[in-house]
Formats: structure tokens, C-alpha cells, sequence
């Protein structure tokens, strides 16, 4: 958390002294380029991150590769997703 913050007040302290200079050197088309990174970030946010909304902690740790689950995979996921025959086959 700590280096996040860090990192978040060196690039915005960047931002902030580079600013000035470029507005002043490309006057409005300084909107263009922030613009451009706004939708660069939206596409990164859509096209790349793992949509999480509507699962299990158990779910999401599974499918990034945690090993808290190893040996009980199959049956996290069956409780899940509440295929009951699936659970019973598993536990079987």
C-alpha cells in the first residue's frame, strides 16, 4: 500500500510540473493527449483486468492461482457454481 501511494504522488507531482510547459507549448491539444490516456486506461480496464463481481473469494483466488486451494479445487468450484450433483461426486 505504502509504495502505491508513493508512486501515486511521484507521477502526479510529475504531471504537475510537466503541465504547465506543455500546455503552454501545444495549448489545447494538451486535452488531446490527456484524453488519449483516459482511453487507454479504459481500454486496459476492459480489455485486460479480470471482471470479479459476482464470485467467491474462493473463485477469484482459484483463478489467479492461488495455492490455498490446491488439493480442494474441484470441490470450491462445485460448491460455487451449487451443482449439488457435482459436489456429491466430488466429495465421493
Amino acid at each position: 500500500m505504502a509504495l502505491a501511494t508513493f508512486s501515486n504522488w511521484v507521477f502526479n507531482f510529475i504531471i504537475g510540473m510537466v503541465s504547465p510547459d506543455a500546455f503552454a507549448g501545444i495549448h489545447g491539444y494538451f486535452y488531446v493527449i490527456i484524453g488519449g490516456f483516459c482511453l487507454f486506461s479504459a481500454g486496459l480496464a476492459y480489455f485486460y483486468y479480470v471482471e470479479t463481481a459476482g464470485h467467491s473469494l474462493e473463485e477469484i483466488a482459484i483463478a489467479f492461482g492461488d495455492k490455498a486451494f490446491v488439493h480442494n479445487d474441484e470441490e470450491v468450484m462445485a460448491e460455487a457454481s451449487g451443482d449439488i450433483d457435482s459436489i456429491q461426486m466430488v466429495k465421493a
